[in-house]
């Protein structure tokens, strides 16, 4: 799967895939004088995994526009989704042990220009919102891999 989205290519000529992140990440990390990084590309694929999607504002600003999103005279995106008065809030709600990937999201959408705020649900109020879909956005950790038949998470997904 790997070549495959290392050769995935849109019509336009954009690769969105890339391969050689592990190696690029590593070479960043023994730059800045991090120890203990292998300097073999297969180990540093072990350790950083087989690539990662490239971030690219224009393609962003190309989805969101095709998604019905506009923007205002400030470049802040509006969410056509939520209620008029909120509509430029967009809501990632999480449980517990997934803040990290929200917060990440989070940071990553407010750098594309997104106003987004992460909020923090204890296991009840979260499974709630998640089954009544009053969410923009979630974050989710089902099973943490610690239960023995994992059907259960793979199919609720």
């Amino acid at each position: 799967m790997r070549d495959w989205l290392a050769n995935f290519t849109l019509p336009d000529g954009f690769k969105p895939y890339n391969a050689d992140f592990a190696t690029e990440f590593a070479k960043k990390m023994i730059d800045q004088g991090i120890e203990g990084i292998p300097s073999d590309p297969a180990a540093q694929l072990d350790l950083f995994g087989m690539g990662w999607w490239e971030i690219c504002a224009r393609r962003g600003d190309q989805a969101a526009d095709r998604g019905g999103f506009k923007q205002d005279a400030d470049k802040k995106w509006l969410n056509p989704m939520v209620p008029t008065r909120n509509h430029d809030k967009f809501a990632i709600q999480f449980e517990v042990q997934s803040g990290r990937l929200a917060f990440a999201v989070a940071d990553s959408w407010r750098k594309f220009g997104l106003t987004v705020n992460v909020q923090q649900l204890e296991s009840g109020p979260f499974w709630n919102v998640r089954a009544n879909g009053n969410y923009n956005a979630g974050s989710y950790w089902p099973g943490c891999g610690t239960i023995p038949d994992v059907y259960y998470f793979l199919n609720s997904a």
